[in-house]
């Protein structure tokens, strides 16, 4: 939590709650995608592997794509 959860207080602390509710939103769709799409893996697979590479594979794409592009400028007052 500490990584992210306070980039929107810095990026916008006006509106933090209003970005804090959009990026919740955003996030829990994976959580309710991911729940068929593993038991779609397991089916085909017959084992959890694919899963869990899978869950590596967007686990380490986020943080790269946070290290790159996230900041902790403020954006708007």
């Amino acid at each position: 939590m500490s990584g992210f959860a306070p980039n929107c207080f810095d990026i916008a602390p006006k509106y933090a709650d209003v970005i804090w509710g959009i990026s919740n939103t955003f996030a829990t769709l994976p959580g309710i995608v991911g729940i068929y799409v593993t038991g779609w893996l397991v089916d085909r697979t017959g084992t959890f592997g694919a899963p869990f590479v899978l869950t590596a594979a967007v686990s380490l794409f986020g943080a790269a794509f946070y290290l790159v592009f996230g900041s902790g400028r403020r954006l708007v007052d």
